[in-house]
């Protein structure tokens, strides 16, 4: 199932549940049952401490089928060592879903721990993809990506159709109607 079967408020949604694990990394108080919840800042005892910005996380390889990092990527110093620790862990087939702040939103740049917003192509950086050069791109078999818009003008919508549109709506005057955030899902 594409990412851009699912409504906006459900993309989150995970398959039905089979014999996997999955990894809700950077959960503040999102904790879910039957997953592996991990935080910096653990809020009870179902939740790991776990430095997202680690370099060596504390499972093995080709754990989890699904990862998920929702409003967290913005906060790390190292996001490309986050995303290489995300495809150790991962099973091969399995998503790591990533939702960030927009940098027109203006909650980006309003929250002080923030340190970056995220554009349409910063995840396509990831898999080598994009305009610029990732020196170790990691061979992610597909990646999609969509905004989230906070104004419910349902033409934006349209620009989530393909990436070109997406790149428009960045480089034009269009960007002045800011979108909230970037949902991205990775398959290994």
């Amino acid at each position: 199932m594409s990412l851009w079967e699912t409504p906006d408020d459900e993309w989150q949604a995970i398959p039905e549940r089979q014999s996997y694990t999955c990894l809700n990394i950077g959960c503040g108080r999102d904790v879910r049952e039957g997953w592996v919840n991990a935080d910096l800042h653990p809020v009870d005892g179902r939740v790991m401490r776990v430095d997202a910005d680690s370099p060596c996380w504390p499972w093995m390889d080709e754990t989890f089928a699904l990862i998920e990092a929702r409003d967290l990527i913005e906060h790390l110093a190292r996001p490309v060592q986050f995303l290489g620790e995300c495809w150790r862990v991962l099973k091969p087939g399995g998503q790591l879903r990533i939702r960030g702040p927009h940098y027109t939103c203006r909650d980006t740049y309003t929250d002080l721990t923030h340190r970056r917003g995220l554009s349409s192509e910063s995840l396509l950086w990831a898999g080598g993809g994009g305009r610029w050069t990732n020196p170790n791109p990691r061979p992610w078999s597909q990646i999609e990506v969509r905004l989230i818009w906070e104004w419910p003008f349902a033409w934006m919508r349209v620009l989530n159709l393909h990436p070109m549109l997406l790149r428009l709506y960045e480089a034009t005057p269009l960007s002045a109607i800011p979108a909230k955030a970037v949902e991205a899902v990775l398959w290994k």
